[in-house]
């Protein structure tokens, strides 16, 4: 499903992830690989130290139809917002 997403901690209701694609099933086993494998991104990273996914939850946004339309809408619901991690802080 194309979509935006946000990763949420469960605890405080605080987004700490906004992100896009085009199969939120895969999307969603990559990032808690990440997390089993704690690549060093800040998000998985947060994620580990919140106590794992049991304390997070994945909430889509709105459901998109192709690459373009996910790029606009993902950009919207940055700034509308503004999560604490972002693809531009996200890097290890």
């Amino acid at each position: 499903m194309d979509c935006i997403y946000g990763i949420i901690n469960r605890m405080n209701n605080q987004i700490l992830y906004i992100g896009s694609t085009k199969d939120l099933g895969q999307r969603k086993s990559k990032h808690k690989s990440y997390c089993k494998y704690n690549n060093g991104f800040p998000i998985h990273t947060e994620i580990n130290r919140l106590g794992g996914w049991d304390y997070i939850e994945l909430e889509i946004y709105e459901k998109t139809n192709g690459k373009d339309q996910r790029t606009e809408r993902e950009m919207f619901y940055q700034k509308k917002f503004k999560p604490k991690f972002s693809k531009h802080n996200a890097k290890r």
